[in-house]
């Protein structure tokens, strides 16, 4: 193994955490085009949200190589399927 810095250490683990949901991803996506009997915009969002998915895992994977923080990129889902869930309690 290379001798990484602390920070591009952590980010190739935690692109690899983001590399092993995408597995689930590939079951459940497909399934995801039967939200649209439901055009509500939340839904819409949260089907968004989950198709972009692999989008930015690569677009973290590819920018993680320039700045380590990039690795954090896919979190970008997360918060807006939090927000989506936040705005359904109201």
């Amino acid at each position: 193994m290379r001798n990484l810095p602390l920070e591009q250490e952590s980010a190739a683990r935690l692109l690899f955490v983001w590399k092993i949901l995408l597995l689930p991803w590939v079951v459940v996506a497909p399934w995801l085009a039967f939200a649209f009997d439901a055009p509500e915009t939340k839904t819409l969002v949260a089907v968004w949200t989950i198709w972009s998915y692999p989008m930015s895992v690569c677009v973290a994977w590819l920018l993680t190589k320039k700045h380590p923080l990039f690795a954090l990129f896919p979190c970008i889902n997360l918060l807006a399927l939090a927000a989506i869930l936040e705005w359904e309690a109201f």
